[in-house]
């Protein structure tokens, strides 16, 4: 079992239902409109709660900022194959990030945030990307690594060829590419591929894409972090989806 700190992390896990749940852990002396979300989301799935001191959840935590909650739960699985079908189904207009690598648990976080953010409906880690601590990465998404539909891939090309059958454009985000970001048409069925800030992206991936994109910047510029590539990118696809007519 592992644990999940915070009332905005317990209420997406709760509300998610991916993960199964041992107990919700309240601090005695917490009586915010937040614990109060989440022990009332735990209540509706049937989750028990038990009331503790603050010291046994300073004790549990990575940290002092669990803010008076504690979900007590197993790990977060990740998605079904069938998900991703479903949502093809079901959406004609779909975005998906495909995340190759990512250098600490934080930074991930921080781009599932973004991701979730921005309206994107699913998330493909390379199955190296899940070894990271939880807890940190949960800590840094903000309730979006359970709030998300993850999906967990090998090398890639497998799910990379069933999207691509699926009428998803594969877009890979490189430095250096000869288009800009915000001169390709994002608005339709998109994936894009954002690499490791050290490796970049595989060639698995890079023979599959369809084209390549670039973030411009002034000369001289040091690159991105994988969390801030991330946003700009995703930010041009909602702007351009937020401007499609319905």
């Amino acid at each position: 079992m592992e644990h999940l700190e915070g009332w905005l992390q317990v209420v997406a896990a709760l509300r998610a239902r991916r993960r199964r749940f041992q107990v919700l852990l309240v601090s005695q002396s917490s009586h915010s409109e937040g614990i109060a979300e989440a022990v009332g989301e735990a209540e509706r799935v049937g989750v028990p709660v038990k009331r503790v001191a603050a010291a046994e959840l300073d004790a549990m935590a990575h940290g002092r900022t669990h803010g008076g909650a504690i979900l007590v739960c197993a790990a977060r699985p990740a998605a079904a194959w069938g998900e991703m079908e479903a949502i093809l189904a079901k959406k004609t207009s779909v975005l998906l990030l495909l995340i190759e690598g990512a250098e600490d648990p934080r930074n991930l976080g921080f781009t599932l945030r973004s991701a979730d953010a921005l309206g994107c409906d699913a998330v493909l880690l390379k199955k190296h990307v899940w070894d990271f601590d939880p807890v940190e990465v949960s800590r840094a998404a903000s309730g979006a690594w359970d709030s998300l539909p993850l999906f967990r891939i090998e090398r890639g090309a497998e799910e990379l060829d069933a999207l691509r059958k699926a009428g998803v454009t594969l877009w890979g985000c490189v430095p250096n590419a000869k288009r800009p970001v915000w001169d390709a048409d994002l608005a339709g069925r998109t994936c894009l591929a954002v690499g490791g800030e050290k490796r970049g992206l595989s060639a698995v991936v890079r023979d599959r894409c369809d084209g390549f994109l670039t973030i411009p910047m002034r000369e001289g510029a040091t690159s991105l972090s994988l969390s801030a590539a991330a946003t700009v990118v995703l930010a041009e696809a909602a702007r351009q989806r937020s401007r499609r007519p319905r």
